[in-house]
């Protein structure tokens, strides 16, 4: 038997949470984390301008992000009131 545990993890598009996309079908997205009681959010999420690679990790003194997009992309992490422009390819944050 297994067990699965959902994760929250805002990412806003039409189809993901019904909030209409910030520009056309995944070229410019809003990533807002809502880690609940959980300490790590990972995953992927391919899109049809490639995927987003995601892994964001807190404890009590920092927020570690690994963000990767393609150059098809732009957009936006907003951890908690900061706003951090993403930029195509690899990028990673330490707050």
């Amino acid at each position: 038997m297994r067990t699965f545990r959902f994760i929250e993890f805002k990412i806003e598009t039409k189809n993901q949470v019904g909030i209409p996309f910030l520009k056309n079908d995944f070229e410019k997205i809003k990533i807002t984390p809502a880690f609940g009681n959980q300490n790590k959010i990972a995953g992927l999420l391919p899109t049809s301008k490639r995927n987003i690679d995601f892994e964001l990790k807190r404890n009590k003194n920092a927020l570690f992000t690994k963000i990767t997009i393609s150059k098809h992309i732009s957009g936006n992490l907003i951890p908690q009131e900061t706003e951090i422009a993403l930029k195509p390819d690899k990028n990673t944050h330490t707050l």
